[in-house]
C-alpha cells in the first residue's frame, strides 16, 4: 500500500513534484523504521497513520496540492537543498563538486579559489544569515573570507586573534554571530570569540576543559561542545567532557552527558530530532553515537548514549552537514546517513573509485543553480 501511494498520490504536473518525491521518500523511511520496532497490530496501525499524515503534508500531495505555494512543510522553507563542496585539492582545477539532491547526480562547477590571495586549508566554514563564511586557517589564521559570485572573496576585516586550527577548533552560527572556539594554539583551547561580520568580541566565560580538536553544535537553541583536548604536543590530553553554554552564567556540564567510552577528538557533531549525533573518524573506529535527551513526565530530562552504527568508508579530518533530514559525511567518499531510534542507514552517494581526501572540506548548502553557467 505504502509504495503504491507514493506514486499514485503525487501530482507529477505540480511544479514542486521533485520535492514532493523527496518528502514522501523520507516519510517512507520513517514508516520502515517505525514498523521495525513494532510487536503488535496497534503499533503497526499507529505507524501507518503517522506515515499517511506525513505524506499528505508533502508538497504536491493532498495537503499541499499546489506544491510549496502556501505549504507549511519544512522542505519548502528554502530552495537550498543541494551541496557544493570546495577543497584545497580541487583548487588546482578551480572546481567545486555540486551534488544535486533531486537527481543524486554530481557535476563539477567552475569555482575561483583565488589561492594567491586566500588559502582555505583548515579554515572553518559557517553559514550566517544566508552568507557563506570561511574563518581562519592553517596558513592564514587571521583571514576572513566569503564565498561570493562563485569565488573565495577575501574580506578587509581580519581576526584579532588567530584561528590556526580552523576545523581543528570549532565554529558555529549562534544567536546571530559566528563563534570561533577552542583553537589549541597559544593556550586558547578554553576560549571563544564572536564575530558578526563587523565586530569581534572575546567571550568572557571560558570552558572548564580545553576542547581543541572538538566540535560545536547548536541543539534546540543551545550551544554544545563534546570532547576535545587540553594542551599541545606530548602534553595533549583528550577527554569526553560535554559543556553547554548559558549566556548569563557561561559553560556548564551535567556528568550524565559526558562521553562514556573513551576520549573523543577529531569528530564531527550534528543535531537530529532526538539529540546530538557524534561521527567519529577512522582513529576512533568510524563509530557513530547519539546523545539522546529523554523527556520525563516531571518536565526534566535525562541523557542516554546510543551506539547507532559505523561509517561505511574510512574517514579522517571529516566534514559533515545536515541536509534534507539526513547527514552527509565527506572524506574519501560522500556518504549519506539517516538516523533512526537506535540505528542508522547509510549509503555512498558518490564514489569515483579514487580517494577524494576532503580534509575538513567546507560543505555549502546551496540551490540547484549555484555556480551553474
Amino acid at each position: 500500500m505504502a509504495l503504491e501511494f507514493l506514486t499514485e498520490g503525487l501530482n507529477f504536473k505540480c511544479v514542486d513534484a521533485d520535492l514532493g518525491k523527496i518528502c514522501a521518500d523520507n516519510c517512507q523511511l520513517k514508516l520502515d523504521k517505525c514498523q521495525e520496532i513494532c510487536d503488535d497490530p496497534n503499533c503497526t496501525s499507529r505507524c501507518q497513520g503517522q506515515w499517511l499524515d506525513c505524506v499528505n503534508a508533502c508538497p504536491c500531495y493532498s495537503g499541499c496540492p499546489d506544491g510549496c505555494q502556501n505549504c507549511p512543510n519544512s522542505i519548502c522553507n528554502s530552495p537550498l537543498h543541494h551541496l557544493l563542496i570546495i577543497d584545497g585539492r580541487m583548487s588546482e582545477w578551480n572546481k567545486g563538486m555540486h551534488w544535486n539532491s533531486y537527481t543524486e547526480e554530481i557535476d563539477y562547477r567552475n569555482f575561483d579559489y583565488q589561492v594567491n590571495e586566500f588559502d582555505i586549508e583548515d579554515s572553518c566554514y559557517v553559514m550566517l544569515n544566508g552568507e557563506h563564511w570561511l574563518i581562519g586557517g592553517w596558513f592564514n589564521p587571521n583571514g576572513v573570507a566569503k564565498v561570493e559570485d562563485c569565488k573565495v572573496s577575501r574580506q578587509s576585516t581580519t581576526l584579532e586573534l588567530p584561528f590556526h586550527g580552523g576545523m581543528f577548533g570549532s565554529c558555529a552560527a549562534y544567536n546571530g554571530k559566528i563563534w570561533t572556539c577552542f583553537d589549541g594554539k597559544e593556550g586558547r583551547a578554553n576560549q571563544c570569540m564572536t564575530f558578526d561580520g563587523v565586530r569581534q568580541e572575546i567571550v568572557a566565560h571560558e570552558t572548564t576543559r580545553g576542547h581543541d580538536w572538538a566540535d560545536l553544535v547548536v541543539y534546540e537553541n543551545e550551544l554544545v561542545t563534546i570532547g576535545g583536548c587540553d594542551g599541545e604536543g606530548e602534553e595533549r590530553e583528550c577527554h569526553g567532557f560535554t559543556e553547554i553554554y548559558v549566556e548569563e552564567t557561561g559553560w556548564y556540564s551535567n556528568l550524565g552527558s559526558n562521553f562514556p567510552v573513551h576520549a573523543l577528538s577529531g569528530h564531527a557533531l550534528v543535531s537530529d530530532p532526538r539529540g546530538i549525533v557524534i561521527i567519529t573518524d577512522t582513529e576512533n573506529n568510524k563509530t557513530i553515537y547519539r546523545l539522546d535527551f529523554i523527556d520525563l513526565p516531571s518536565g526534566e530530562f535525562v541523557y542516554r548514549w546510543d551506539t547507532l552504527g559505523k561509517l561505511r568508508a574510512p574517514a579522517l579530518n571529516i566534514s559533515a552537514t545536515n541536509l534534507l533530514e539526513a547527514v552527509f559525511v565527506g572524506y574519501n567518499k560522500l556518504e549519506r546517513i539517516t538516523t533512526g531510534p537506535f540505528e542508522l542507514t547509510s549509503s555512498i552517494v558518490y564514489d569515483t573509485g579514487l580517494n577524494l581526501r576532503l580534509d575538513h572540506a567546507p560543505m555549502l548548502i546551496v540551490d540547484e543553480n549555484f555556480c551553474k553557467e
